[in-house]
């Protein structure tokens, strides 16, 4: 069961929200959430309802994408082979695909290679550069990864390919030596693509080429659909890697999510159909529960090379082979990460219970799943999480954090018992030797002990108090134009107090976990589920609550149904509860 959590309601300014109503025709509850995101005019307000991709900033906005679209343009021209090194999660395979598939549609020597992670390590490290050599390409093209390969990135530079990085995770003091270097983080943070996934810089390089085109190639109908399917996979990236779906990765998404219902690229409806999303809108948590776990199933299994294939065919009977493979990886994954959690929990018993952040190591974890069981872990304890998995000969390890706490620097500042590591504030990798890893657990937790900073209370930031009889259809309708929602930009959250139960309590799911209830607001009756929160059912029975939710479109009262997914409930502490 979730912690209790201090409910907090964000500040707006009245007058905007009423300013908002008049000029946008907004209700009052939608104009109160977009006057809670940071939109302070109207017009500012209506760019952000219109979400227009023209309102996305220039490619060259990216330093060193001139010089980049420039080297491509005469590889292309040239016919001098081009290798596209993407990544081997969601982020990396769906950039890597987008940008070679318009590279191929312009008619270049382009070929796609992903390392396998838990075998190879991550990016450019050594197995990864001695593929490179052996596929011999003239320039080189890293998708969401190489920042910080500075040696690699060099010896092939001086070997004679020209190296091209894109990525986004980390601003080094020194660059790496390529040809050029693509990093959204050396953009002013006020810039609108200053957050931009690897996906989504692979998109802004491929919008860069097609910039270059003579107007009539641009009017290519071929050439313009994949650009426009580059979308899709540019959101697909974005949501999967949990970056801030604020400035342009919410344009991205909006419209790539839209291309994602339509689209015909092969692999991608492929999934689609898994997913059981087909002839549907599809919002962010469909990625995140229905496109992402396949794709990453099959680098987290061992077995990326489905993934890359799938996401760069062109045939519908290979893709979905490719799709079934991944829909029956997953199941597996899942299973063995039951598994890795089961055993985690024995491990965690052992480690001192005092200590500011947890770190174990085990032959028995799988490297493929161990950075899905660090989240849980994080969830579970409220400490930054690392896990070590060895194989005997090399242990790669993946962290997650918490706010206060750069996981990334920490590794960085004990850097010396590890081969490699890299990441970002709230989520890391390492690569080390096996032997080593109890001294690095003893220096990261010394390091969390002198570092972290207090964590915030458990806090559940709310858009406004609202009664059941205004969470109508057309609100939820409202709602959707504010989005898609996310890291960030989060899901329009509501409170109401005093409100009654039309029925008993119900513990639903997995023994119980989730919370079925119906809500009564004067003559309003509606439905909603607490997931996670089954064991409150006693704690509220009978009684008064106070709710806080998301309104949703019901999926079992008909097109124009709402139902409620609740945050949180508890007791209603004022004068109406008991």
């Amino acid at each position: 069961m979730p912690p209790p959590r201090v409910w907090s309601f964000r500040r707006t300014d009245p007058d905007l929200e009423r300013e908002f109503e008049q000029r946008l025709n907004l209700s009052p509850l939608a104009a109160r959430v977009l006057a809670t995101r940071g939109i302070a005019s109207s017009s500012a307000g209506r760019t952000f309802l219109d979400a227009s991709l023209k309102d996305l900033s220039a490619p060259a906005d990216l330093t060193g994408t001139a010089v980049a679209v420039e080297r491509l343009t005469r590889a292309i021209a040239g016919r001098e082979r081009i290798l596209v090194f993407g990544d081997s999660d969601v982020d990396g395979l769906t950039g890597a695909s987008l940008l070679a598939r318009l590279l191929k549609a312009l008619h270049a020597d382009v070929d796609v290679h992903v390392s396998e992670r838990t075998v190879d390590g991550y990016g450019l490290s050594e197995a990864g550069e001695a593929a490179v050599r052996r596929k011999a390409p003239a320039v080189l093209v890293t998708v969401d990864h190489g920042v910080t390969a500075h040696a690699a990135v060099g010896r092939l530079q001086q070997s004679g390919i020209d190296v091209i990085v894109t990525d986004h995770h980390q601003k080094p003091e020194q660059l790496p030596p390529g040809l050029a270097v693509l990093n959204p983080l050396f953009l002013d943070p006020a810039h609108p693509a200053a957050k931009l996934s690897g996906a989504g810089v692979a998109f802004k390089l491929a919008c860069g080429l097609f910039e270059t085109l003579t107007p009539q190639q641009k009017q290519d109908p071929r050439l313009r659909a994949t650009l426009r399917e580059g979308l899709a996979f540019a959101a697909l990236g974005t949501v999967a890697d949990v970056v801030s779906l604020t400035g342009e990765n919410r344009l991205l998404v909006r419209h790539g999510l839209k291309q994602l219902a339509q689209t015909t690229v092969p692999g991608l409806a492929a999934l689609r159909s898994f997913a059981r999303l087909d002839g549907r809108e599809i919002d962010a948590e469909d990625v995140s529960f229905g496109f992402a776990p396949r794709i990453n199933a099959a680098g987290r299994m061992g077995q990326v090379d489905l993934a890359r294939r799938l996401l760069l065919s062109d045939s519908q009977p290979e893709a979905a082979q490719l799709a079934a493979e991944l829909d029956r990886l997953n199941q597996e994954r899942r299973a063995l990460e039951a598994r890795v959690h089961q055993r985690a929990q024995v491990k965690l018993k052992e480690w001192p219970a005092d200590a500011a952040m947890v770190v174990l190591s085990d032959r028995e974890f799988h490297a493929g799943v161990i950075g899905i069981v660090a989240a849980k872990l994080v969830s579970q304890t409220g400490k930054p999480v690392v896990l070590i998995a060895s194989d005997g000969t090399t242990a790669r390890g993946s962290g997650r954090s918490v706010p206060g706490f750069d996981l990334a620097g920490a590794l960085h500042l004990a850097r010396d018992c590890m081969r490699s590591c890299g990441g970002h504030a709230m989520a890391a990798g390492l690569e080390m030797d096996p032997e080593r890893a109890d001294e690095l657990a003893a220096r990261l937790r010394d390091i969390a002990r002198d570092t972290m900073q207090p964590p915030p209370p458990a806090t559940l930031e709310l858009d406004g108090e609202a009664m059941l009889h205004q969470i109508t259809f057309p609100l939820v309708q409202e709602l959707r134009q504010l989005g898609p929602f996310g890291q960030g930009h989060p899901q329009p959250l509501f409170a109401a107090s005093g409100v009654e139960l039309a029925a008993p309590p119900r513990r639903v799911g997995v023994e119980g976990g989730h919370l079925q209830l119906k809500l009564k607001n004067g003559p309003h009756v509606m439905a909603g589920i607490a997931f996670g929160q089954g064991a409150r059912a006693d704690e509220i029975a009978g009684r008064k609550v106070a709710v806080a939710f998301t309104p949703r479109p019901s999926t079992f009262a008909g097109n124009h149904g709402v139902e409620l997914q609740i945050a949180d409930v508890k007791p209603d502490p004022g004068p109406g509860g008991r």
